[in-house]
Parts: C-alpha cells; structure tokens; sequence
C-alpha cells in the first residue's frame, strides 16, 4: 500500500528481471565472472532488494578457485529457490573453513507448503547429490529452510 515503495519497484524490477537474466543458471560459462568469489558477488547484488541478504564467507585465499565456482552456483540456485519456492524475504549466506573444505550455510525465513511440493527430490537435490555426494542436507522448520554444503 505503500504509493513511494509501489513506484521504486515499479521502475526498479525491469532492470533487476534483465540482471536475473544474465545470471540464469544455465547460461554458457564464459558468461560468468572470472572467479567463483566475483560471481557470489554479481549473484547477490542482483538479489537484493528482491531478498534481503546478509552475507559472511571467509578470504578467498583459503580456498581453491573450484571451490568457490561451486559455492556460487549453489549460492544461486539457492536463492533462486528461498525466493520461488519458500517466499522469503531474508536469507543468510554464511561460509568458514572445515578440515579444508568450505563449509556453507544457506538459511531463510521462508515457508515451507508441502502442498506445493512434491516430497520427491527436485533437480537441485539430485544435483548436489552429484557434486557433492554425502556432505549436504537440506531441512525445513517453521522458521525457514537450511541448506548446508561441504565443499571438497
């Protein structure tokens, strides 16, 4: 109801639609950032003020170019889908250092319907079965959804 707010999203979603765009998960790879950490980056900026994101992840320097190409695809997708399929409004993107691999948290504040789901895994879950077999969950509580990976 708010008239000032309904006019900023009015002109600011066109633009933010056509940075989704570019970021869509099945674009071509020389269409990303050259590093992994750059493109977490490009991947945030063009969420927020869709989601409000907060983020924390250790230096670059302590992990592997592989590794945080991975994290920023999984770092994308969900929020894609804190965004599409939970309806949250906040999501916490936090990173540290596990016995060498990267220890992602992904948390958000959405709903979870099991009206709208299906309970079988989607193609997000078979991929992180892929990529990383054995080192991710993914929990639904009243409060939101965690997704936690290991990155090797």
């Amino acid at each position: 109801g708010d008239t000032a707010t309904m006019v900023d999203v009015r002109v600011s979603v066109p633009e933010r639609i056509r940075q989704l765009e570019q970021l869509d998960a099945h674009s071509p790879p020389w269409l990303a950032a050259q590093g992994g950490r750059e493109r977490i980056d490009q991947v945030v900026d063009a969420w927020t003020g869709i989601l409000d994101i907060s983020l924390e992840l250790p230096s670059e320097a302590y992990f592997s170019a592989d590794q945080w190409h991975l994290a920023a695809q999984i770092i994308e997708e969900g929020l894609a889908n804190s965004a599409r399929h939970g309806g949250a409004a906040h999501v916490t993107i936090t990173g540290h250092r596990d016995e060498g691999a990267l220890a992602l948290r992904i948390t958000d504040d959405g709903t979870y319907d099991m009206n709208t789901v299906s309970g079988m895994p989607g193609i997000g879950s078979q991929w992180l079965d892929r990529v990383a077999p054995g080192d991710w969950r993914l929990v639904h509580t009243e409060q939101g959804t965690e997704l936690s990976v290991r990155i090797r």
